[in-house]
Order: C-alpha cells, then sequence, then structure tokens
C-alpha cells in the first residue's frame, strides 16, 4: 500500500475527503443562517419611511483607501438586501465552493504525483507524455524532490485548462481508481457556471455549453440563476464526488477505512 511518511494514500484522501465536507457544510450553515435575516432586513427597510429625497447614507471604502459615503433610498436598499437573499449570497458562495473543490482535487492528484513521481510519465490522455522538462528547471531545482515538486504543479495547472474527458482521463491514468466520466459530469456544469458568474454575469455563452455539455441549463444569451435550490444540489454533487474518490481509493490502494458521516462535520 502506498505510504506518505507514516500514513496511507487511503489516510491522505480521507482526511482531505473530511475537511472538504466540513468545508462545505460551512458554507452551507452560513447560507442558511444569512439569507433569513437579509430577507429580514429587505422587509424592514420596505416599510421604512424616509423623505423620497433623503437618502440612507452608507459607509463604503474610497478609491483612494478611505471611507466614501454610498447613498441608497430605503427602496433601493430593500431590493439589494433582497436579490442578494434570494440569489447572489448563493451566487457568491458558489464560486467559493468551486474554488475549494478544485483545491481538493489538485490536491488529491498532488498526492498521487507525489508518492509515484514517476506517473509523470503519463500524458493527459493516460498515454505517455509528450512534454520535457525545461532545463531552466533542472538547473533552478535543489534536488530531484524540488524538481518533482515543480513539475508536479505545471502538470496540475495545465490539466485544469484541459477539456472535461482529458482531465477524467488523466485523473483515472494517475490515481487509477477508474471513476467513469458521469460521475465528474455534474461538477464540470457546476464549473462551468461559475465561470460565468466571474466571466460574464451568468449569460450563457458558446464556452458554457461546451464545458457544460449535455448538462447544459439554459440556451446562448439567457441569464442562468443560482438559488437556493441550486446552490444546495451543487454542494451535493460535490460531496458524491469526493465521497466516490474516496471509497474508491479504499477498494484500490487498502483495506476498508472507516467513514465519517456528513452530520459529523
Amino acid at each position: 500500500m502506498a505510504k506518505k511518511g507514516n500514513r496511507t494514500i487511503v489516510e491522505e484522501i480521507y482526511r482531505r475527503h473530511i475537511r472538504l465536507f466540513r468545508e462545505v457544510n460551512d458554507l452551507h450553515i452560513f447560507a442558511s443562517r444569512t439569507s433569513p435575516l437579509l430577507k429580514a432586513a429587505a422587509e424592514e427597510h420596505k416599510g421604512e419611511f424616509i423623505d423620497p429625497d433623503e437618502d440612507i447614507k452608507l459607509s463604503v471604502p474610497g478609491k483612494h483607501g478611505r471611507p466614501a459615503i454610498a447613498r441608497r433610498n430605503a427602496t433601493e436598499l430593500s431590493s439589494l438586501l433582497k436579490r442578494f437573499a434570494n440569489e447572489e449570497l448563493f451566487a457568491n458562495l458558489l464560486v467559493t465552493a468551486v474554488s475549494r473543490f478544485e483545491f481538493y482535487l489538485v490536491d488529491v492528484l498532488g498526492l498521487f504525483l507525489r508518492m509515484a513521481p514517476e506517473k509523470l510519465l503519463r500524458g493527459p490522455k493516460g498515454g505517455d507524455s509528450s512534454k520535457s522538462v525545461p532545463l531552466q528547471m533542472v538547473i533552478d531545482a535543489e534536488n530531484l524532490e524540488g524538481l518533482y515538486e515543480g513539475l508536479i504543479e505545471q502538470r496540475i495547472q495545465a490539466i485544469f485548462y484541459a477539456e472535461p474527458k482529458e482531465y477524467c482521463a488523466y485523473f483515472n491514468a494517475i490515481s487509477e481508481l477508474e471513476i467513469p466520466e458521469e460521475s465528474f459530469r455534474q461538477f464540470f456544469e457546476i464549473k462551468a457556471t461559475r465561470d460565468l458568474i466571474v466571466h460574464n454575469s451568468l449569460v450563457v455563452n458558446d464556452l458554457y455549453k461546451k464545458k457544460a455539455g449535455a448538462l447544459s441549463r439554459g440556451d446562448i444569451g439567457v441569464r442562468l440563476k443560482v438559488k437556493k435550490d441550486y446552490f444546495e444540489a451543487s454542494l451535493s454533487a460535490m460531496k458524491k464526488l469526493s465521497g466516490t474518490i474516496e471509497k474508491k481509493t479504499r477498494e484500490k490502494h487498502g483495506k476498508d477505512w472507516e467513514q465519517g458521516q456528513d452530520t459529523d462535520v
């Protein structure tokens, strides 16, 4: 059984799996506690009587680093809070959740590569790697381990920009877990939605359609929504994929390992 220090790969993956569950659950707890507060505040301001010519003064960061003032009337402030309570809170937390899950996947791939550096010879599609090692990287490395670290980081960064099918093939080539592509598909749609939030105001474009595939949630030009139900389904999908990775690791690389439950983290 592969080991890193005194821990097996099974233990290492399990620890990361549980840590991810806790962090994802924290995001949901925060959202479930915050959304009702925003809704209550929206209703409070909606009924607030203020002279229509007198805006509410709100402290915000200024462009020179000093405090500045933003003005919103009661209706505008109520609408802002309601918008965040129903959608934008969940959209922003989805960005955080996807980033956290991507870090988890990077961490998992890194574990397998560090425990068997010879797998760097495997290319993104599962065959031999055609990439050569830059001479400067060899010269700059203090030792062989340092060279491996640089190559691992380089390879992982490259694979995250690859097509979904190539990513799945590479993940399985390195981990040897034989996880079917279908297990990743929902995450690829979630990731594509995250990209729309960050780069295109949630308006569907060609890139989203390509990444999301058959799970695309709208036609080009349609503005998607990220509300509570989609946010919760996305968290569940990421937890399910993490659970599959953890289970397959135990089946492939070691005997059964005691699993944590959702409620424990």
